[in-house]
């Protein structure tokens, strides 16, 4: 099978944090990876960071959206010229520990497995020697688990590349959890490698902002885009809107 890797960066306005995530990625003790970068028209210096990079890494291509404006298409943009036999994503303001893939890939060889996820550390700001709250995640998720809660980090997701042919990121809001579904209803399964690997950096914004906004893009999803019953969609909500709740509290807990 072919091993490499290809990462997906979207990339929009990130000056301050784009040459940090990309840093994490040239670091990797598993070699055998391509790091696409898709600008999705930047107004500030990220592109000119990224080229200046590209310049001298061969490993880093960089690339214009050539979808519709967003991180769905850009990371489509950057699916539709992968080369690799695996697809892993990372945002321009996260972090990869060192072995993030190598661990990733070797795990997938392992269980044969085309759909990896791992728990996460979440952070303000700045990467310390403190990583802040971890995000454990469950073993396994199944199509009826996604569709009650979403526990998956887009960035710690590695898929092969076969799991994802005529599935394409959709033009809508929470669109990797929207992607996952689409994956997870052909019959497929995610799993959990045990480890924290990689780093969700949440700046300055509130992590419980618009709770309602996204309760009701979750339903969407959920009744208009994948055809589940209203009643269901509702139960399905409640659980994903409790769920949220409890992860919030643990979150500001773990930060006083």
């Amino acid at each position: 099978m072919n091993s490499l890797v290809s990462v997906v960066m979207p990339m929009y306005n990130s000056e301050k944090t784009i040459a940090e995530s990309i840093e994490s990625v040239a670091k990797q003790t598993y070699r055998d990876f391509e790091l696409i970068v898709v600008d999705d028209d930047s107004s500030d210096s990220s592109y000119e960071i990224v080229k200046s990079i590209a310049d001298i890494e061969p490993k880093v291509i960089v690339i214009k959206n050539h979808h519709t404006k967003g991180a769905s298409g850009a990371r489509q943009t950057a699916i539709d010229v992968a080369k690799g036999g695996y697809i892993a994503f990372l945002d321009s303001d996260d972090i990869w520990h060192p072995e993030k893939l190598e661990k990733s890939i070797q795990f997938m060889k392992k269980h044969d497995y085309a759909f990896i996820y791992t728990d996460y550390y979440i952070f303000k700001n700045k990467l310390t020697d403190f990583y802040g709250f971890k995000y454990e995640t469950p073993n396994c998720i199944s199509y009826n688990d996604l569709l009650k809660y979403c526990p998956i980090g887009c960035l710690t997701v590695v898929l092969k590349e076969d799991i994802i042919r005529g599935v394409t990121f959709r033009d809508y809001p929470k669109e990797d959890y929207l992607y996952w579904l689409d994956i997870l209803r052909n019959n497929h399964k995610a799993h959990r490698l045990p480890q924290a690997l990689s780093f969700y950096r949440t700046g300055h914004q509130s992590i419980s902002s618009n709770k309602f906004k996204e309760i009701k893009r979750q339903f969407y999803i959920i009744h208009h885009l994948h055809d589940v019953s209203i009643l269901r969609s509702f139960l399905c909500v409640a659980i994903y809107a409790i769920n949220g709740i409890i992860k919030n509290i643990n979150i500001k807990l773990s930060w006083r």
